[in-house]
């Protein structure tokens, strides 16, 4: 496996690689969510992206991230990703809109 690597020396396309040393946007602190110590992320637009989907959030913003390194090898043999076809994607529940999450007060 490679090692840690400094952030500035990362991949700026849409390749998936682990970040350590920063934290999840805002959901630590308003949801108690415990940022993990190293998280797989790649990075759109201006941001890097997280899936925290163990959490309950599809993807979040990570912010400041100091170290990356390439992901490691899958232990299958055919590391190549499986082709999705029209058909079995499905359309997001639209009844329930995206909420911002809200100011959580602590320390009562």
């Amino acid at each position: 496996m490679s090692e840690w690597q400094p952030i500035e020396t990362a991949p700026l396309d849409d390749t998936w690689i682990l970040l350590s040393g920063g934290t999840v946007d805002w959901a630590e602190f308003a949801f108690g969510i415990t940022c993990p110590p190293v998280v797989v992320a790649c990075r759109r637009s201006e941001e890097w992206i997280v899936s925290l989907a163990d959490s309950g959030y599809m993807l979040t913003r990570y912010r400041e991230p100091t170290h990356w390194m390439p992901l490691p090898a899958t232990p299958f043999s055919n590391d190549a990703p499986t082709p999705i076809s029209e058909e079995t994607l499905t359309a997001p529940d639209q009844s329930r809109p995206y909420m911002k999450p809200r100011y959580v007060r602590r320390g009562h």
